[in-house]
């Protein structure tokens, strides 16, 4: 198997299984620990410690009855398996990851405008709440992943950790990958193969290091199928409630995954049968175990707390609708499935496309705005409000998808496998189907420029047919297929290297670097570099972008109101976490001359422009205060600086 004993995958196996169980019930005990000290109001640091000690408690427990298994992974198999190939390569994407999230903090788009704030909006409460904001985000998107920042954020007062979370999903991913076609019937070989190929996809690759919420539900998707198809081969009840708790906590990080619950619910359906009937002795019918049911349903009735069902009932109440969002202000949702089919189908086709280095992005970003605007193409535009085929010069973490490497591998799987016999397997064909049925429900229904990233979870489920239908047995013995899975697999090496999130070339090296190459006839355009330049500094400075305006701050403040936009973050005003406490203004024109009930307003021209239809000098006066500091800042590397002010109140101001 790839010059690995059957013993030494054997072990590995049995590794990677406890460790995804232990994953699996870590991340549904601190989901649960946040709705549970929500209830209490002692979503804080000493409420979290006291819920972690417990939860040792219980490991201990599994360890004993020997649920958990571990045993030490020694360097001479280390290194016979990372001397291959496609392990090397996997191993390397690892390091460089970790690396990357060591040396940068945090600056994904969606989690600094309203996942880290709504969690800082929650810790100063006590309790999650619905918070009052321009920002609906913050209250009606999913909240697993959130739940598993919480604690880091209360017990270090940092986000600097938070990229572990997607680190450890990043390290479980091959075990399972392998557990899930193994299970599934995929040869040996061929498993062995794609455990290593799948995870060098960009959107699990960039996401790795960062805190993107899409790809760590991937191994939530995998685990639930891993554990189901153990369910079914051992009948233990623990594997079943695994299944169960990763099933839920998949619809718990986003509800776009929702309809992956259908290949994880036919392979899981044989399991629970299996699981609640035994047999006292070899010769004795299997009889129905009570006990086992029993455990099985509290095992739903705790899911329920895990997954999207909580956060449902309470976008239910506050707003009416299931989503948080009844009149569809953010034109996710589709009335035209064929358009939603097609729209979704072009952009994950680009996304799959995308290549490590794209130069001639702006050319093709000329010509697919053309052809969006041409006739033919408007009634898809107006059934698609959020269609976009815009790519970027290297895959970045909030849109890449599985990227060209792996894009063509599958290609190839799929014309150059070789049957096995039988010509199908059955198994992998009907989750591989029920997969791609999955895909259909997700495009028919919903519409977002972000298609090929918000399939993360999807991918290893949309794979099987290749592998079930044409297993490639013999394709991955040759050694053409073995140089070029590594060749294209290493591609993810490059978008790794140099995204402006977190850089492992130095920013002033890669322009520095582009300008060396030139050549006579073919000159990078002055405007290319200035964009590379714009993008690096704009992303160097994200994660606290509006720093400069702290130090304008009353040094007693407490109390910091935002008037800025929905995608205008807020975070930096909270900083140092735990210091002070930052409440919107609302978009409501407070009473003529009469300051909010706020120590001061960090307010953007934006901000005043689209709440009250303002400009800042006419939002201070109508409120009573007084600008003390105007700063330009630019916040999004494709958009024009804004303008930001800090205002007192009237009494308290001073002249810059």
């Amino acid at each position: 198997m790839a010059n690995e004993s059957e013993a030494d995958t054997a072990r590995s196996h049995l590794r990677s299984a406890s460790t995804a169980a232990l994953w699996i019930l870590l991340c549904s005990w601190l989901v649960i620990t946040g709705w549970v000290l929500s209830i209490f109001k002692q979503l804080h640091s000493l409420g979290y410690a006291a819920s972690l000690l417990v939860f040792a408690g219980i490991v201990a427990i599994l360890l004993s009855k020997r649920q958990l298994t571990f045993r030490m992974a020694y360097a001479p198999r280390l290194r016979r398996r990372f001397s291959r190939p496609l392990p090397l390569i996997y191993l390397l994407l690892s390091v460089g990851a970790i690396a990357g999230g060591l040396l940068y903090p945090p600056t994904n788009y969606d989690g600094i405008t309203y996942r880290v704030p709504r969690i800082l909006h929650w810790l100063a409460e006590g309790h999650w709440h619905w918070i009052a904001t321009v920002n609906d985000r913050m209250n009606y998107s999913a909240t697993g992943f959130e739940w598993m920042l919480a604690p880091l954020l209360t017990l270090f007062k940092s986000d600097r950790a938070f990229f572990v979370v997607n680190a450890i999903s990043y390290y479980l991913m091959p075990g399972l990958v392998y557990s899930v076609l193994t299970g599934l019937r995929i040869p040996r070989p061929v498993s062995w193969a794609w455990m290593w190929i799948l995870p060098t996809s960009y959107c699990f690759v960039l996401q790795a290091g960062s805190i993107g919420n899409d790809s760590f539900a991937a191994v939530y998707f995998l685990a639930a199928l891993a554990f189901a198809t153990k369910a079914r081969r051992s009948g233990a009840v623990f594997h079943l409630c695994i299944c169960i708790l990763a099933a839920a906590l998949l619809t718990g990080s986003k509800a776009s995954n929702i309809p992956l619950l259908l290949p994880i619910a036919f392979v899981a359906a044989p399991a629970l049968v299996r699981v609640a009937r035994s047999s006292l002795s070899r010769g004795d019918k299997p009889k129905w175990s009570f006990k086992r049911i029993a455990t099985c349903i509290a095992a739903v009735g705790v899911s329920l707390l895990v997954s999207f069902v909580p956060i449902s009932v309470a976008n239910h109440h506050f707003t009416g609708h299931w989503s948080g969002d009844p009149a569809n202000s953010g034109r996710m949702r589709l009335n035209d499935p064929f358009a939603g089919i097609a729209g979704n189908t072009l952009q994950l086709a680009v996304g799959t496309v995308a290549p490590p280095i794209f130069p001639a992005v702006a050319h093709w970003n000329s010509v697919q705005k053309e052809f969006l605007q041409s006739s033919s193409m408007s009634p898809l535009v107006d059934a698609f409000p959020r269609l976009s085929l815009v790519a970027g010069e290297i895959p970045s973490e909030e849109g890449a998808g599985v990227g060209i490497g792996v894009g063509i591998l599958f290609l190839v799987a799929c014309l150059f496998g070789t049957s096995v016999r039988p010509a199908v397997i059955p198994m992998g064909m009907a989750v591989g189907l029920l997969s791609w049925l999955a895909l259909l429900a997700y495009m028919s229904s919903l519409g977002s420029e972000c298609t090929a990233r918000l399939l993360a979870a999807y991918y290893p489920g949309l794979l099987l047919p290749a592998l079930a239908w044409r297993s490639g047995s013999d394709l991955v013995r040759r050694s053409w297929w073995k140089w070029t899975a590594a060749c294209l697999a290493s591609t993810a090496l490059i978008p790794l290297a140099l995204s402006p999130a977190r850089a492992l070339v130095p920013a002033a090296a890669i322009i520095q670097i582009v300008e060396g190459l030139q050549v006579p006839g073919l000159q990078v355009p002055t405007p290319v570099l200035e964009r590379l330049r714009q993008v690096y500094e704009v992303y160097s400075n994200r994660n606290d972008n509006l720093a400069v305006l702290r130090s304008y701050l009353p040094a007693n403040a407490k109390v910091i109101g935002f008037a800025g936009t929905g995608d205008e973050s807020e975070v930096s005003l909270w900083r140092p976490f735990g210091t002070r406490i930052v409440r919107d203004i609302g978009t409501a024109l407070p009473e003529k001359s009469h300051f909010p009930a706020v120590d001061c307003i960090v307010a953007s021209d934006w901000g005043t422009s689209d709440r009250y239809g303002l400009t800042p000098e006419d939002f201070a006066r109508a409120v009573g205060g007084r600008i003390v500091l105007t700063q330009e800042i630019r916040t999004r590397a494709g958009a024009q600086p804004r303008r930001w002010v800090v205002i007192l109140p009237a009494a308290e101001g001073r002249e810059d």
